[in-house]
């Protein structure tokens, strides 16, 4: 047995360690609305009548019914389809390895805290970077046939049609992609293969239903949530989680209450969090630097071939989010996460096999990796929004005969059984403030007449954007009984009566 498959088996084998029990978040409600669909007409409804950005993530919403079907609907089993896109990313990684001579690139990938996050997640994503990975490999090829044969274009086609189908960011990815390899094939006078235009427009025409299914949803106004302004932040950010040093720092939450807030109060207590996270991006920025500088005496020339695409992506999506006022989060940048992880193994290649101080940090980065993949998959400031604590709570106060609003996303807490009263609720009734389908926050004209008992409220900025029930909570003498992550469960306080 060569190194290359015990590599690739013992990755496989890390697989099912990255799936949790844990409570679907917000997001992850969207994918349980379609997994808990009885037949495929009642998905196709759910389809066209959802205005997030889930409905620009096709396949994702149809494999999330596809399971719910076939393995179930519990929190484990929504996750456990990301076990095939694991695995099938970790078989083209060891192809792309096998031909970059880095055959241990596909355990590798198993030590990068986002693909553990993002394979633990109920969302599209893990199917994403898989596609991203053929796109990846299809360049390869490429660049190793000089541009000759059809094995690199059946490659690019059947890789980007695919993700065309798994994201509508999609050409963003292929077009940085054929970008590369157009410029190292005119730089080289290379000459294609007549056949290959062919294969690349019957992929196009397989393609042309499903842009103009997309064009549908832009019509409808389908589009993700727009509540960030986008700045040079989110240029730190995003090296930030896509290296894994999430996994050694403060938590998406943390973060994202400080950048709400501004909590330099805060700073103290993660200071050291800080330190050790940012270590690990320090180290990978060495890395690569140093895999840059050196390419010219390495042996393998691809590093900037296949990192160069990956930068293109982020500075174009930067560029597009300005313009559009759209914050593209690192899991957008799915498709090319292969890229970077590729090209971090490149760099760090000539680092394991160097001197006494490139072992040094080739040791350093693989540990704190390792530090991080245990802080993503253990660390409980790293778990998702608890929907089912908060879920249990609201139904126990509505059996009890007293009214609850409900401030968070009404998917996820469907999912865990809450019927919401579509009126005012009445003696019992639990009733949803705001319902995010990409509308805009929750208005005054919603608030029913009737004070409830209990507030159970996550991310205000999403599901009170202009604060009318923060406001109600300060005047209306609301006490906070308990919170858990991102949920506050507040108490009407009654006043006392007079002897």
């Amino acid at each position: 047995m060569n190194r290359g498959l015990l590599y690739l088996i013992a990755a496989w084998a890390l697989l099912p360690f990255m799936i949790t029990g844990d409570s679907i978040w917000i997001d992850e409600g969207t994918a349980a609305k379609f997994a808990m669909q009885p037949d495929f007409p009642h998905w196709l409804d759910a389809l066209a009548h959802e205005g997030g950005s889930d409905s620009q993530m096709l396949l994702g919403d149809f494999f999330a019914w596809v399971g719910g079907r076939v393995i179930g609907v519990g929190e484990w089993q929504l996750r456990v389809i990301n076990l095939l896109w694991g695995g099938l990313t970790l078989l083209i990684a060891a192809s792309i390895g096998r031909r970059l001579q880095i055959p241990w690139l596909p355990l590798f990938f198993t030590l990068q805290p986002f693909f553990w996050y993002y394979t633990n997640e109920a969302r599209p994503y893990a199917s994403q970077i898989t596609f991203g990975a053929m796109i990846l490999l299809s360049l390869v090829q490429f660049v190793q046939a000089k541009g000759q044969g059809l094995v690199w274009v059946v490659t690019l086609t059947a890789g980007s049609v695919l993700l065309c189908f798994a994201t509508m960011l999609a050409p963003v990815q292929i077009a940085v992609t054929v970008a590369a390899g157009g410029i190292i094939a005119g730089r080289n006078g290379w000459k294609i293969e007549r056949r290959a235009p062919l294969i690349v427009l019957s992929g196009l025409l397989l393609l042309l239903p499903l842009g103009y299914y997309y064009l549908t949803t832009l019509v409808r106004g389908a589009k993700g949530a727009q509540l960030w302004n986008v700045d040079f932040r989110y240029l730190v950010f995003i090296p930030y989680e896509i290296s894994g040093s999430l996994g050694l720092g403060p938590s998406l939450d943390h973060l994202r209450e400080f950048a709400l807030k501004g909590l330099w109060s805060s700073i103290p207590e993660i200071a050291f969090q800080c330190a050790t996270a940012f270590s690990l991006l320090t180290v990978v920025l060495v890395v690569i630097l140093y895999g840059v500088w050196n390419r010219r005496r390495d042996e393998n020339p691809f590093l900037l071939i296949i990192l160069i695409p990956f930068l293109l992506e982020v500075t174009i999506l930067f560029i597009v989010g300005i313009l559009i006022h759209k914050a593209f989060w690192p899991r957008h940048y799915s498709a090319a996460f292969p890229c970077y992880v590729t090209a971090l193994a490149l760099a760090l290649k000539p680092l394991l096999a160097g001197q006494k101080i490139g072992r040094i940090i080739s040791v350093s980065l693989l540990g704190l990796l390792l530090a991080a993949v245990i802080g993503i998959r253990f660390g409980a400031e790293h778990q998702k929004e608890d929907y089912r604590w908060a879920a249990k709570e609201a139904l126990h106060f509505s059996e009890e005969g007293q009214n609850v609003w409900w401030c968070a996303g009404g998917d996820a807490a469907t999912y865990y059984g809450i019927i919401f009263d579509r009126k005012s609720p009445e003696g019992g009734g639990i009733f949803l403030m705001h319902n995010w389908e990409g509308a805009s926050p929750s208005h005054t004209g919603t608030i029913p007449s009737d004070l409830p008992d209990e507030i159970i409220m996550s991310r205000p900025d999403v599901h009170d954007g202009n604060g009318t029930v923060r406001k109600l909570i300060q005047e209306k003498n609301y006490q906070r009984m308990a919170s858990r992550g991102s949920f506050e469960l507040w108490l009407r306080q009654l006043p006392m009566r007079s002897e």
